[in-house]
C-alpha cells in the first residue's frame, strides 16, 4: 500500500507475509487490533504516515507487533492502547481531553517528543520509554511500575499540578517533577534517583515509601501527613527534606543515614513511630515527638529558632545551634547531649531548657550566648569538663 488510505476496523492481522505501507494512512472505521510479527522477525515496523482514529481506539495486539507513525499523532478523547506492543511515532504526540496511552510492556520511542494536557495520562508499567525528545506533562498523571525510563537527556517534566505515580521499584532518575507535583504510591514502593527529587505533595494513600540508600535525596514542599499504620517513609541512607513538615497520628517515619531536614518542624503522636539512626537532623520550628522518637547516634543542626517536646527523655548525639536557639518545651522534655555540643546564639537563650533536665557528656563549646534554665537540673556528666567559652 502505497500513497494511500487503509480504512480498518475490528482485527487487522498483518502476521502473515510482508506488509508495506510507505506514504500511507490509516484511517480507522471502528476499533481496531492490530496484529504483527515483526517483532519477532526482524521485518520493519507496520508503518503509516498517519492515522486518523475518527473517535476509535487503536490496540496492538501482540507483543510481536510493532507499529511506526511517521507524521505527528493526536490524541483526542481516546486511549492508544499499546498492550505489550511497540511503538515509534516519528513526529509529535500530544494528549488532550482525557486522552490516554496506556502500555503494558515493550518499548515506547518518541522521537519528536510529546506533551500531554490536564486530565490525560500516560501509563507505562513493565515498558521501555525511550526519549529523543522532550516530554512535558501539565496537570497530566504519569504511572509507572517497573518502567525502564531512557530519556537519553531528554527532559521529562511534570507540571501544572501533575501526578507522577510509582507502583513498585522505580528509578526515577531524568524525571523532572515541579513544586506542584503530587509523587502518589499504587502500591508499597521503593525509589530511586541520581539527583535529588522535589515534589509539591506525597501521597502515600496508605501504602509505604522506601528510598534507595543510593538515591540523592527527595525533598517535599507541602506537609506530609501519616494517618495509618501501613503508611511508612523509610529514607535509609537517602536525604528526606520534609519542607512543609509533617503529623503523624500512625505509621513510621524511619532513617538510618543521610540527613533529614524538619525546617518546619513535625508532630508525632503517640501512635506514630520515629526513629532516626546515623543521622543528622536538620531542624527548625517546633518538633512536637510524645513517646515516639527513637534515637541512636543522631545529631542536630538547627536550621531556625525551635523547641523540643517530649513526654518521655531524650539522647543525641551531638547538637549544634547553628546562630539559632532551642528550648525544651516542658519538664517532661528531659534531654541528654552525650558527645559534643557547640553553641552559638546571640543572648542567654541559646540553650533553654526550661523546667527540664538537661545532661551534657560531651565537651560544651559556647562561642556566643549560653544556657538558661528556669526549673531544671543542668548536669555536666561523664566525659564532660564543663562548659568553655570564647
Amino acid at each position: 500500500v502505497t500513497g494511500s488510505k487503509l480504512s480498518a476496523g475490528g482485527t487487522l492481522d498483518l502476521s502473515s507475509g510482508t506488509f508495506s505501507s510507505d506514504n500511507s494512512s490509516l484511517d480507522l472505521q471502528a476499533a481496531i487490533t492490530l496484529s504483527a510479527n515483526n517483532q519477532v522477525t526482524g521485518q520493519n515496523p507496520v508503518t503509516f504516515e498517519d492515522v486518523h482514529f475518527n473517535g476509535n481506539v487503536l490496540t496492538l495486539g501482540s507483543a510481536s507487533t510493532h507499529l511506526k507513525v511517521n507524521d505527528a499523532l493526536a490524541l483526542s478523547g481516546i486511549p492508544l492502547e499499546t498492550g505489550a506492543g511497540n511503538l515509534t511515532l516519528s513526529g509529535a504526540l500530544s494528549l488532550s481531553n482525557n486522552a490516554a496511552l496506556n502500555s503494558s510492556g515493550g518499548t515506547i520511542t518518541l522521537v519528536s517528543g510529546a506533551s500531554a494536557s490536564s486530565g490525560t495520562s500516560i501509563s507505562l508499567p513493565d515498558t521501555t520509554l525511550v526519549l529523543q525528545n522532550a516530554l512535558s506533562l501539565a496537570g497530566a498523571t504519569l504511572k509507572t511500575k517497573n518502567t525502564t525510563l531512557t530519556t537519553n537527556d531528554k527532559a521529562l517534566s511534570l507540571s501544572s499540578s501533575s501526578i507522577l505515580e510509582v507502583d513498585g521499584t522505580q528509578d526515577l532518575s531524568g524525571v523532572s517533577p515541579d513544586n506542584s507535583t503530587t509523587l502518589r504510591l499504587a502500591a508499597n514502593s521503593t525509589i530511586d534517583d541520581n539527583a535529588t527529587l522535589t515534589v509539591g505533595t506525597l501521597d502515600l494513600a496508605n501504602f509505604a515509601l522506601t528510598l534507595d540508600n543510593a538515591m540523592a535525596g527527595l525533598s517535599i514542599a507541602q506537609p506530609v501527613t501519616l494517618d495509618a499504620a501501613t503508611e511508612q517513609i523509610i529514607t535509609g541512607g537517602a536525604d528526606l527534606s520534609l519542607n512543609g513538615g509533617i503529623s503523624a497520628t500512625a505509621g513510621t517515619l524511619s532513617s538510618t543515614g543521610g540527613t533529614l531536614g524538619l525546617p518546619s518542624g513535625a508532630t508525632l503522636a503517640s501512635g506514630a513511630s520515629f526513629s532516626t539512626s546515623n543521622t543528622t537532623l536538620n531542624l527548625g520550628g517546633r518538633l512536637v515527638v510524645a513517646d515516639t522518637l527513637t534515637s541512636t547516634s543522631t545529631s542536630v543542626l538547627l536550621t531556625g529558632n525551635a523547641s523540643l517536646s517530649s513526654t518521655v527523655p531524650l539522647s543525641l548525639a551531638t547538637l549544634d545551634t547553628n546562630g539559632y536557639g532551642l528550648m525544651l518545651e516542658s519538664a517532661t522534655s528531659d534531654l541528654t547531649i552525650s558527645d559534643n555540643i557547640t553553641i552559638n546564639y546571640p543572648g542567654p537563650n541559646a540553650l533553654n531548657s526550661g523546667d527540664a533536665n538537661l545532661t551534657l557528656n560531651g565537651s560544651v563549646n559556647v562561642l556566643e550566648g549560653g544556657i538558661m534554665s528556669s526549673g531544671g537540673t543542668v548536669t555536666f556528666g561523664t566525659g564532660s569538663s564543663g562548659a568553655s567559652f570564647s
